[in-house]
């Protein structure tokens, strides 16, 4: 889930809640554990995925906040 990815798939959301599914990791030391992991955590974080989920009016919450118990 990189970068390129996230930002290609906010053109292509439907209508109602979507969830975007990464495993992001960075290991103890503050290092990438692997390079698919810290290149999903580098999406997550990115300011051009920011800067697009504003631009189109799209509103992140977490799993819980979507579907309380």
């Amino acid at each position: 889930m990189t970068e390129a990815r996230i930002l290609a798939y906010l053109d292509h959301l439907p209508d109602g809640v979507t969830e975007l599914y990464a495993h992001p990791a960075m290991g103890g030391d503050g290092r990438p554990q692997s390079y698919p992991s810290f290149e999903e955590y580098r999406g997550l974080v990115s300011p051009a995925v920011r800067d697009k989920v504003a631009a189109l009016g799209l509103h992140p919450l977490t799993f819980k906040a979507a579907f309380p118990a």
